[in-house]
C-alpha cells in the first residue's frame, strides 16, 4: 500500500521534530522520526489496525506511549496521513481534499 503525507501533515511533523530536537537533542528527534515512520509503513501493512477515527472514515494511531496522534485515511490502494499532533489537541471534521 502506498503512503501519502499531506503537507499539514508533513509540516506539523517537521514542527513536532524541530521541538525535539531543540529540548532533547537530534538522537531525540531522530528516534522520533523512526517511530512514526516505523508505525505509519506498519499501518500500511495492516490498514485496519488504528482505532477508529473522530472524523468518520479514519482511523489514528497514538506513537510514543501514546504521547501522539497519527490520523489515516485509507483510500483504494493508497494510506493518506492526514494530520499528525499531540494527543491532547483536539480535531473535528474536516475535509481533507487537499492532500
Amino acid at each position: 500500500m502506498k503512503i501519502i503525507w499531506s503537507d499539514e501533515a508533513i509540516t506539523q511533523l517537521e514542527e513536532i521534530l524541530l521541538m525535539v530536537a531543540e529540548y532533547a537533542g537530534l538522537s531525540s528527534s531522530e528516534h522520533y522520526l523512526s517511530e512514526f515512520e516505523r508505525l505509519v509503513a506498519l499501518a500500511a501493512d495492516n490498514p485496519r489496525m488504528g482505532k477508529i477515527g473522530v472524523v468518520p472514515q479514519t482511523r489514528e494511531l497514538y506513537p510514543l506511549n501514546g504521547k501522539y496522534r497519527i490520523v489515516y485515511e485509507i483510500a483504494d490502494d493508497m494510506l493518506y496521513v492526514l494530520t499528525v499532533k499531540a494527543s491532547k489537541q483536539l480535531h473535528s471534521a474536516k475535509t481533507w481534499q487537499d492532500i
